[in-house]
């Protein structure tokens, strides 16, 4: 795999994958206190979020049972000193549709041990817990 990322102003960026998707990133800074788009520990996040989300929703939809929503929200935090990496992140999925608690934890473990590249480039360095909170449909 190959990126690219190119300064537009600021701090801002643009990165361009092999798929050809552009994504814009931004940081606050001296001539911008507001950034533009999203941070790169935000992205992080959100492609820890996003990975787990289509594994879990693959493997739900197995199970050939509507889903009406899913959800990720994530929780985390950094640690003080610089770099700040993340030390904790939690994954609250939340899904409505009519699965049992035994295939969502299911489909959950399998995301998280087996399938998720992103949780498991993360694992060794951050504690990553999960929760699931399933809705009436």
């Amino acid at each position: 795999m190959e990126a690219k990322v190119t300064l537009v102003e600021g701090l801002q960026f643009v990165g361009v994958g092999d798929s050809g998707h552009a994504v814009v990133l931004d940081a606050a800074s001296e001539e911008r206190p507001r950034s533009t788009a999203a941070s790169p520990m935000e992205v992080v996040l959100i492609a820890l979020a996003t990975c787990s989300a289509m594994d879990i929703v693959g493997i739900l939809r197995r199970r050939r049972k509507e889903l009406k929503r899913f959800e990720v929200v994530v929780h985390a935090n950094r640690a003080a000193e610089y770099p700040r990496i993340f030390t904790d992140i939690e994954l609250e999925f939340v899904i409505a549709g009519d699965f049992t608690p035994s295939e969502v934890e299911r489909a959950i473990k399998l995301s998280q041990d087996k399938y998720c590249s992103v949780a498991g480039m993360l694992r060794p360095t951050v504690r990553i817990t999960t929760t699931y909170r399933l809705e009436a449909v």
